[in-house]
Formats: structure tokens, C-alpha cells, sequence
């Protein structure tokens, strides 16, 4: 699922995020299971209207969008925000530099 708490209260209790592929036909594939990010609106779910600008959503693809919202989570859970003439938010985040914050990703 999306996000941190849920994910882990799930594997605290046993559960595994690995489910038998029903989005489409794996009758050509020898694997019929995969760990599949839910979609939807619900908890732990990947809503893409919501969590992705619409500036980005007709040029993106879905790793992509996972990959942005994975990062947006991890500096809401760190506590950084970017700086800014308002105040951060939440008040116990903090302001980082964003020359020296970065993130790489590959695929292919």
C-alpha cells in the first residue's frame, strides 16, 4: 500500500503486500503474482488525481508517479519542507536547501 503506517502495521501482523495479478491475462507469464500498489481513494491506496500535478499527470508515467509520491512522503515523514517565504508546515518541519537535497532514478 501507500505510504508507511499501513504498510507496516500489515507486515507487523503477518501480512504480505504480494497478491495473485487480476488487472489483466498472466496466462503467457510464468508468474501470476506481484506486489501491486492498490489504486483507489481509499487508505494505503494510489489515487492519482490526488497525489500527482496536473501539470505532470499527461507527461508521466505510473513508476514515475509512485516514485514522486513515494519522495513527497519520505520529506513529509522526515519533517523537511522546502524553504519558503511562509512559515514551514507543518510547524515542526524543517527548512532544507534544496542545492544540496537530491534524488536519482533510472529505469530501463
Amino acid at each position: 500500500g501507500l505510504g508507511t503506517t499501513l504498510p507496516w502495521q500489515r507486515l507487523c501482523a503477518g501480512e504480505s503486500g504480494i497478491k495473485k495479478i487480476t488487472s489483466f491475462d498472466t496466462s503467457s507469464f510464468p508468474s501470476k503474482i506481484a506486489g501491486i500498489i492498490p489504486r483507489g481513494d481509499g487508505e494505503g491506496e494510489f489515487s492519482r488525481e490526488k497525489h500527482i500535478p496536473s501539470s505532470l499527470s499527461r507527461v508521466s508515467a505510473p513508476f514515475s508517479d509512485f516514485a514522486f509520491t513515494a519522495s513527497h512522503i519520505a520529506l513529509q515523514d522526515a519533517s523537511l519542507s522546502p524553504p519558503s517565504s511562509s512559515p514551514p508546515s507543518p510547524p515542526s518541519s524543517i527548512p532544507y536547501e534544496p542545492t544540496r537535497v537530491g534524488c536519482v532514478m533510472g529505469c530501463g
